[in-house]
């Protein structure tokens, strides 16, 4: 019987900066107005939304996106981190 291994392999470069790139061009492409935004959904889907359904839908996709973003940087502060060493003991 194999154990799995402790550390597995980071995904490719590639694949780092499609994580990216998906959450930061969601919100540059991000309509500013509800209106806007339904519109979207009716082109997108062929659903009809109000405008108080727009918005929230709105304010949760930039919710997600700046989550999926802050995790991207801690994850990135980590092994920046990891990669130095301690601090307490540069002596």
């Amino acid at each position: 019987m194999k154990t799995p291994p402790l550390h597995t392999p980071p995904p490719p470069r590639g694949w780092r900066a499609l994580a990216w790139l998906g959450p930061g061009a969601l919100l540059i492409l991000m309509p500013k107005c509800p209106a806007s935004m339904a519109g979207y959904i009716a082109v997108l889907t062929g659903l009809g939304v109000s405008l108080s359904t727009a918005a929230q839908v709105r304010f949760g996709v930039i919710t997600l996106c700046v989550a999926a973003l802050a995790i991207l940087v801690i994850k990135r502060v980590r092994r920046l981190a990891h990669r130095r060493g301690p601090a307490c003991c540069t002596g």
